[in-house]
């Protein structure tokens, strides 16, 4: 009897390590938005009447401190523009509207890229929120990249990259 009562003593303590386990990845979970709260302090802003865009970075580090967001409009080339309609075409989505702005950073004029993914978000401020829309990269070669972005909870557009030129917002 003695022996058995040494063999029960073991099992009762492997379920209390259990829920110890489970209360060690309690904490983890709730560290996620504490890690996320930091990420919205490096924020660059640029706001016209046309559209508004907000880049944010993970780590300050990831771009000089005197890094300058630029957003300017664009003309698509017919090329890209066609690439554009045959995305929308395979993802049976009718083109309301295509805007195209050279997003990037500047640097005493030059271009620089962030050293790490970043979170864009683009809004645009004479227009009702987005239902639905497509980002995409167009490289210097007209190449088009669908970017995977959504709609966010306040119906901007929200898409994150490693690099920044020229992005194409398709309602």
């Amino acid at each position: 009897p003695s022996d058995s009562d040494i063999e029960e003593t073991p099992s009762p303590e492997v379920p209390e390590e259990m829920p110890d386990t489970g209360s060690t990845d309690e904490p983890p979970a709730e560290e996620v938005p504490a890690e996320e709260a930091p990420a919205e302090i490096t924020r660059y802003d640029y706001q016209s009447d046309e559209v508004n865009v907000k880049v944010t970075l993970t780590d300050p580090a990831d771009l000089p401190d005197n890094a300058e967001l630029s957003v300017t409009p664009v003309e698509l080339s017919q090329e890209a523009e066609e690439q554009i309609a045959e995305e929308a075409i395979k993802e049976k989505k009718a083109i309301e509207n295509i805007r195209s702005y050279d997003i990037k950073f500047l640097v005493d004029g030059e271009e620089v890229q962030p050293g790490a993914t970043v979170k864009v978000e683009v809004s645009f401020p004479d227009k009702e929120t987005a239902q639905d829309a497509a980002v995409y990269h167009v490289d210097q070669d007209e190449k088009v990249e669908n970017m995977d972005g959504s709609i966010n909870k306040e119906g901007n557009v929200e898409f994150e990259t490693t690099h920044f030129s020229t992005y194409v917002i398709v309602n």
